[in-house]
């Protein structure tokens, strides 16, 4: 059933998300408000940064954490702190 879920959502989410983002940049460009911008981006954004995560958690467990290729990880948050200060650190959410 789980897995069935996902499969739905995943669908409905490649499906739709053009027509979504295309409805709202054409809604919010005709009533112009940075602020409303400024968070559907970056919501946009944590939750495709939080999907990634969960996609790509085994791949990364192995890429990043393992001790012979650390520095990969390390090349990696570096690159995000350089755009996202502490990115790393401000994005592990507490239970």
């Amino acid at each position: 059933m789980t897995f069935l879920l996902f499969i739905l959502s995943f669908l409905l989410v490649v499906g739709l998300t053009p027509f979504g983002l295309l409805f709202t940049s054409l809604k919010s460009t005709l009533n112009w408000n940075k602020e409303y911008w400024d968070n559907y981006y970056i919501n946009l954004a944590i939750s495709l940064d939080q999907f990634g995560n969960v996609a790509m958690s085994g791949l990364f467990n192995v890429t990043l954490i393992n001790s012979d290729k650390h520095l990969f990880g390390r090349r990696l948050d570096a690159l995000l702190n350089g755009i996202d200060k502490n990115h790393s650190i401000d994005s592990i959410e507490k239970w």
